[in-house]
């Protein structure tokens, strides 16, 4: 078992195009409640550009480098300034622009979630 956290970030920093003008929609199979870990973003974060890119390593020598590293500086947002966004399943959240910066407030104790079906929230 191991945890696994969303940081901070802008969706923008994984989906570059330019001009950055997409939009992106959220849309929760289950409700999304402070208690289980639903997102919460940083009011404004929108008109800030974004601050670090996911990119191709222009530094690979071997097959032992990785293919893909960030470039720049997560976002910093103070914990008093983060808000809350629940969400009933079947709703729809939107952000302004890949720029907003968002995070899940939760824990998951177990496999990584990106490599596995099996998640439990901690109580």
């Amino acid at each position: 078992m191991s945890d696994f956290t969303v940081t901070p970030h802008q969706d923008g920093t994984f989906l570059n195009n330019d001009p950055l003008k997409l939009v992106g929609f959220w849309f929760p199979i289950d409700d999304a409640t402070l208690e289980n870990g639903c997102l919460w973003y940083a009011p404004g974060s929108h008109k800030h550009p974004v601050s670090r890119r996911f990119i191709r390593n222009p530094d690979i020598s071997g097959p032992a480098d990785k293919l893909l590293v960030f470039q720049g500086e997560d976002p910093v947002v103070p914990d008093q300034d983060w808000v809350a966004a629940p969400v009933k399943k079947g709703m729809t959240l939107s952000s302004v622009t890949f720029k907003t910066i968002t995070t899940l407030m939760t824990r998951f104790v177990g496999p990584d979630p990106w490599t596995s079906d099996a998640q439990e929230p901690c109580q």
